[in-house]
């Protein structure tokens, strides 16, 4: 009766495993979706960055420091 035993056991393995395998692919696919979220999140966190420089580099643009002016001045007599 022993084959009966072993055959037995190799069932519940290969259900045992199966299950693990199932369960894996599913925290693979919610991990896949929450990197996805987290890429989705950085790059609109990169365009609202790049966009708030932009403004940033206008502004001096247009309002350059007393400091700067200065600057210039003091180089500009050299």
């Amino acid at each position: 009766m022993p084959p009966i035993r072993e055959s037995t056991d190799h069932k519940k393995k290969y259900r045992d495993l199966k299950r693990k395998l199932k369960l894996l692919i599913y925290e693979n696919e919610c991990l896949q979706e929450e990197l996805r979220t987290c890429q989705r999140k950085m790059l609109d966190m990169r365009r609202d960055n790049f966009f708030l420089l932009e403004k940033l580099l206008k502004y001096e643009d247009i309002k350059p420091s007393s400091s700067d002016s200065d600057a210039t001045e003091s180089s500009d007599r050299m």
